[in-house]
C-alpha cells in the first residue's frame, strides 16, 4: 500500500449541516527498519479524543452522543493493568447484557 491509501472510513453526521463529515485512517507507511509512521490503535484513540473535544456533535448510526470511537484500554503501560480493566469491561458487558435480555423477557411476558 502506498502513503496515501485509505484502508477505512467512516461517515459522521454532523448536527446542524448538511454535509457529513468523514474519518479516514490510512495505511501506515514505513519510516525505517523498525519505525513506522502510523500506529492504527493511536489513531483510533486521536480520533475519538478530538471528537469528544469538538464543540460540535457527531452521531453515528443516527444515535446522538455516539460518534462510534470508544475508548480503547492502553496496554503499553502495565499489562497487568490491561487484564484488570479488560476482565472489568467484560463483566459489566455481560452484566448489561443479561439485564437486558431479562427486561426484555418480563415485557414480553406482561
Amino acid at each position: 500500500m502506498s502513503d496515501d491509501t485509505v484502508i477505512a472510513t467512516r461517515i459522521l453526521t454532523v448536527e446542524g449541516r448538511k454535509r457529513p463529515a468523514v474519518v479516514a485512517i490510512y495505511a501506515p507507511r514505513q519510516v525505517s527498519e523498525d519505525e513506522w509512521a502510523c500506529a492504527l490503535s493511536l489513531a483510533l484513540q486521536a480520533i475519538r479524543v478530538h471528537l469528544d473535544e469538538a464543540a460540535t456533535q457527531y452521531i453515528w448510526l443516527a444515535e446522538p452522543g455516539n460518534h462510534g470511537f470508544e475508548p480503547t484500554i492502553p496496554i503499553d503501560f502495565d499489562m497487568d493493568f490491561a487484564r484488570r480493566m479488560t476482565r472489568l469491561l467484560e463483566q459489566e458487558t455481560t452484566r448489561f447484557v443479561r439485564r437486558s435480555v431479562l427486561l426484555r423477557r418480563q415485557r414480553r411476558n406482561r
